[in-house]
């Protein structure tokens, strides 16, 4: 039984652990609210940057990010521009501008 509370508190603890360490996102340059909800969603998973610092592989972790969410909306030729981290100590929010190219579309014959 005491086994059973120190699993549900550990649960508990590293539940709200994990979930404060989610970024915050200030995204600028987009016009389609649909584009922008998306591409919030897939930053909004990923952790703060290790040391509050924007590596080489964070940023890679930030691009791909990106361009899975915009291709899924047939954005295939978005730039981004602007990226940076807050330097506060908490280092929660991440802010980029997206140019997001023009949108793909499919029409039947």
């Amino acid at each position: 039984m005491i086994f059973q509370y120190k699993f549900l508190l550990l649960f508990v603890v590293l539940f709200y652990s994990t979930h404060s360490l989610a970024v915050n996102v200030d995204l600028n340059g987009l016009e389609d609210s649909e584009l922008q909800s998306n591409i919030v969603a897939h930053l909004a998973v990923i952790d703060t940057p290790p040391n509050c610092r924007l590596s080489e592989n964070y940023s890679d972790t930030v691009h791909k990010a990106v361009e899975i969410a915009a291709q899924a909306l047939g954005y295939y030729q978005l730039k981004i521009d602007n990226l940076s981290v807050a330097s506060d100590e908490d280092c929660e929010e991440l802010s980029l501008s997206v140019l997001p190219g023009s949108r793909v579309v499919i029409r039947d014959r």
